[in-house]
C-alpha cells in the first residue's frame, strides 16, 4: 500500500493473505497430527493394557493346567506302583507255591494227588499272572522314559 498516493498493492496483500492461509494450514495440520497421535496412544494403551490381561489369563490357567497335571500324574504313578507291587508279591506267592513241587507226579491211574484239572488251573492263572506282569512292566517302562 503506498500511503502517499492511496494506492493498495493487490498483489502484496495477496502473498500475505496466502502467507497466512499456508501458516494457518501448516498450524491445522500440527493440530490434527498431534491429535491423531494422541488418539494412536490412546488406542495402543487400550490394546496393551486387554493384551496384558488375556496374558494373565492365559497364565493363570497354564498354571491350573500344571498344577492338575502334575496332581494326575502323581496319582497315576501312585495306582500304577500300586498294581506292579500287588503283581510281584503274587508271583512270589506263585513262586513258592511252585518250589514246594518237586516237578510233576507222574501220573498213575486214579491214584495221583494232582487232578490234571488242577494242573491246568495253575498253568492257566500262571499264564494270566505272566501276561498281567509283563503288561505291567511295559507300562512302567514307558513311564519311565
Amino acid at each position: 500500500m503506498d500511503a502517499d498516493a492511496g494506492n493498495i498493492d493487490a498483489t502484496a496483500l495477496l502473498r500475505k493473505i496466502h502467507f497466512l492461509e499456508q501458516k494457518l494450514e501448516d498450524k491445522a495440520d500440527r493440530v490434527e497430527v498431534t491429535q491423531a497421535r494422541a488418539y494412536t496412544d490412546d488406542q495402543v494403551s487400550l490394546a496393551r493394557k486387554e493384551l496384558e490381561k488375556t496374558f494373565d489369563a492365559l497364565r493363570a490357567e497354564l498354571s491350573n493346567f500344571r498344577e492338575a497335571w502334575e496332581l494326575f500324574h502323581s496319582r497315576d504313578w501312585k495306582d500304577l506302583c500300586a498294581r506292579v507291587e500287588a503283581l510281584e508279591k503274587r508271583m512270589q506267592a506263585v513262586n513258592k507255591t511252585l518250589e514246594g513241587f518237586s516237578g510233576v507226579p507222574e501220573y498213575q491211574g486214579g491214584g495221583s494227588k494232582i487232578s490234571d484239572e488242577m494242573v491246568i488251573q495253575i498253568t492257566n492263572r500262571l499264564s494270566s499272572l505272566e501276561v498281567n506282569y509283563t503288561d505291567l512292566r511295559d507300562q512302567f517302562s514307558k513311564w519311565i522314559k
